[in-house]
């Protein structure tokens, strides 16, 4: 099983457009990516679109991934919205708490206007 990491550059943003398939053996993986995605980018602002993505992962692993990730971005200035599909919305509403509780500026949205919003500051 695997993924695909898309990387798009935009002009406010980083779009980063995740699909295939996440499982154990994958996740920590996935995660490497994109923060390596994120370090090789001019922008300090992210939206994951992660409603492609099949998550076949366990608690024990989105817990890890997670906070494995917030370690690697520990100090880093970005903020990051997470866009995904509403089936999937208990995982990473996990996920995200894991990661916030560690320090990232990271939210969870699953419509995509708000996350853009998020992003450049124009909240509601």
């Amino acid at each position: 099983m695997n993924y695909k990491l898309e990387v798009i550059d935009t002009p406010e943003y980083l779009r980063i457009v995740l699909s295939g398939v996440v499982d154990e053996s994958n996740a920590r993986k996935m995660m490497d990516d994109f923060v390596a995605a994120l370090a090789e980018s001019k922008h300090h602002r992210a939206l994951v679109d992660s409603r492609p993505l099949q998550l076949q992962t366990s608690v024990l692993a989105d817990y890890d991934s997670a906070a494995h990730t917030a370690k690697q971005l520990l100090g880093r200035k970005h903020a990051i919205a997470n866009l995904t599909s509403p089936e999937k919305l208990d995982a990473e509403r996990f996920f995200e708490t894991v990661c916030v509780n560690r320090g990232m500026f990271l939210r969870i949205f699953t419509d995509e206007q708000d996350a853009i919003r998020f992003l450049v500051g124009k909240a509601t």
